[in-house]
């Protein structure tokens, strides 16, 4: 072979070497970072919690819980959420992902070791908060929330009850007998502090403080 076309030759071989181990490096790479993006976020399952514990995710964000614990674990909504999701029992090494796409304060726990507890704040779009009333009280009894904002009261107990504002309230508000597992929701549009209350048991009361 004459030594002009040995040298093209050595030079094609080069540059299709070089655009090989490119290709394999931009794939390792990828395989490396695990499909993580900026929409996505990672809590990781060990040492019997949480980590990190409460997050604040944007909408439309996907959360993947990783079990990286030596046992098996669940990541739960509580009763009472904007929406519920749960992943089934995971074994150690195995994730869960869900994408969050409704506004709103999500509490969720382990099925298993109920004392762990975690919390993904949603922000961004129409926001929501949930109320859970359970055994004979609202909870959380106390929120604050933006303008706007529409909260969602489930009634998780064996009893009907009521949700009904206090005299004095900016604005009237009141959901009925709400039978067992029945909901109400209210869209809080005007400032100010709303106490409420269940007419049937006035015992039970509540508190929704509203900011601009």
């Amino acid at each position: 072979m004459e030594p002009k076309r040995v040298v093209t030759v050595f030079i094609a071989l080069m540059v299709v070497s070089s655009i090989a181990i490119g290709i394999a490096v931009t794939q390792l790479t990828k395989v490396k970072g695990g499909g993580s993006s900026a929409s996505s976020v990672v809590v990781e399952i060990r040492n019997f919690a949480f980590t990190p514990e409460n997050i604040t995710v944007a909408l439309n964000t996907t959360v993947v819980w990783r079990n990286n614990d030596s046992v098996a674990h669940t990541v739960t909504t509580l009763s009472g959420m904007p929406v519920s999701f749960d992943s089934g029992t995971l074994s150690p090494g195995q994730s869960f992902t869900y994408t969050f796409n409704l506004s709103g304060t999500y509490r969720y726990y382990c099925m298993i070791h109920p004392f762990m507890l975690g919390n993904v704040t949603v922000v961004g779009g129409p926001v929501k908060t949930a109320v859970s009333i359970q055994n004979y009280a609202f909870a959380p009894a106390d929120i604050t929330i933006s303008a706007g904002t529409t909260v969602t009261w489930t009634n998780n107990d064996s009893v009907a009850h009521t949700v009904t504002s206090a005299s004095g309230a900016p604005v009237a508000f009141n959901s009925g007998i709400m039978n067992p597992g029945g909901t109400y929701s209210y869209t809080f549009t005007v400032a100010g502090t709303y106490a409420y209350y269940c007419q049937i048991h006035p015992f039970m009361l509540g508190n929704v403080t509203v900011t601009m």
